[in-house]
Formats: structure tokens, sequence, C-alpha cells
């Protein structure tokens, strides 16, 4: 659980750094976000083999990575529920 919550809340810096309050989220960027993410969960279980008594554990990674992507759909939805409050649509899911 840690790791998703790691992860969750670096997506979430990588995308707030990056953007205002006007600014969409652009697929060349959120792409490189995950691409980004997924290499640093990736690395940090590869350490883990350097460490003794730790292992590369794939659960972990499955978590980090599930946190990242899930960090980047809350944003994409916080944005496009602002959006609709902003313009007075009514949202739907």
């Amino acid at each position: 659980m840690i790791h998703f919550l790691e992860f969750f809340i670096l997506s979430l810096l990588f995308i707030f750094m990056r953007m205002n309050d006007n600014a969409k989220l652009k697929f060349k960027h959120i792409s490189w976000y995950v691409v980004l993410g997924m290499a640093a969960a990736f690395l940090i279980e590869v350490y883990q083999e350097l460490i003794p008594g730790r292992t590369f554990n794939i659960i972990d990674f499955i978590y980090k990575s599930l946190g990242l992507v899930t960090g980047i759909l809350f944003v994409y939805l916080l944005k496009k529920i602002k959006r609709k409050e902003i313009t007075g649509e009514i949202i739907k899911f």
C-alpha cells in the first residue's frame, strides 16, 4: 500500500509542477510521466537486488505502477470536473 501511495503522490507532483490551472493534459506529457515513473519504479526494484537481504519484487513494481497511473487519472478527472463547473455544464461520468 505504501508503494501505491508513494507513486500516487509522485504522479501528482509530476503533473502539478508542469501545469497551471488553464493547462490541458497533453498526451505527450502524460506518456513521459508514465515512462519516467515506471522507469523509476523499475530502477528502485533493481537497486534492491544490490542490498543484502532485499530482492526485486514484481508485486511492489505493480503497486508503484498502479499508483502512478491512478494519480494521473485522478488529476485528469479533477481537471474535467473543474472545467465543467466553470462552463456550467452538467457533469456526466
